[in-house]
């Protein structure tokens, strides 16, 4: 369903819940899957759309701090 974000978090459930790393192989190879299919995703979007993306996401956004453009901070107004 292309949810990488929640397939990841239930790989790292699945780590935890491993104790005794009989799974180990099979978890990395999930979790390598989950990784590849975030950056065919998001691999080529600019910083602009990841950030509006993530402004989309309720369990991610969060406000600015430095207002809407970002990219007009400059190293010297620090």
């Amino acid at each position: 369903m292309r949810e990488y974000t929640k397939a990841l978090e239930a790989v790292q459930e699945a780590s935890s819940a491993d104790k005794d790393n009989q799974h180990v192989k099979e978890i990395a190879q999930v979790e390598l899957k989950c990784q590849q299919g975030l950056y065919a995703a998001h691999g080529t979007e600019s910083q602009e759309e990841t950030l509006a993306r993530a402004m989309r996401d309720p369990e991610v956004a969060v406000r600015p701090c430095f207002g809407p453009n970002l990219s007009s901070l400059t190293h010297s107004s620090l």
